[in-house]
């Protein structure tokens, strides 16, 4: 689905959009929307079993792998539904574009702290992570791009200068 907003992105050839992408992109957000549920603390529709790939490493037992709110899946989530609702209004079909940026804004939010997209240690999850979870509302799932949201471009920025100054390539001259 990604791949299809992508090209028309690329190309805007519409009928492209109209005859291929729309459809993709429509199934995949209605089968990911029928995910969310309402967390019934905070109010926004949250993620409510999802299994992060550290699983297997953390936790032997199987009734503590599937947590709240993975953080990648958290942010295809974001991705699958913003280009759905990008998409439709593409297309000119403003009952979908305003059912798909309804439920992006009543999504639970990235984390982020210290005006970060927040570090492994700082994400309150069900059980610990280990790899750089920082980046995976930049890529692969696009979550911030150079359009924006506007309101994610300083935050994305200021993660990306902290992995470049963390990062070992810093030191062999990457």
């Amino acid at each position: 689905a990604q791949i299809a907003w992508w090209h028309y992105q690329h190309t805007l050839d519409l009928e492209f959009l109209r005859t291929y992408g729309w459809p993709l992109i429509k199934a995949v957000a209605e089968f990911y929307s029928a995910y969310l549920v309402e967390d019934k603390s905070s109010g926004k529709l949250c993620i409510p079993l999802s299994k992060t790939c550290e699983d297997t490493v953390f936790n032997s037992a199987p009734d503590s792998r599937l947590v709240k709110n993975s953080l990648i899946d958290l942010a295809a989530f974001h991705a699958l539904i913003r280009d759905a609702a990008k998409a439709a209004q593409a297309l000119g079909l403003e009952e979908d574009a305003s059912r798909y940026s309804e439920l992006l804004t009543n999504m639970a939010e990235l984390p982020v702290s210290e005006g970060e997209f927040a570090l492994a240690d700082k994400v309150l999850l069900d059980l610990p992570q280990s790899h750089p979870v920082t980046l995976s509302p930049i890529y692969p799932s696009e979550i911030v791009t150079a359009a924006g949201p506007e309101k994610l471009l300083p935050v994305a920025r200021k993660t990306l200068e902290r992995l470049w100054r963390c990062s070992s390539r810093v030191t062999v001259g990457g």
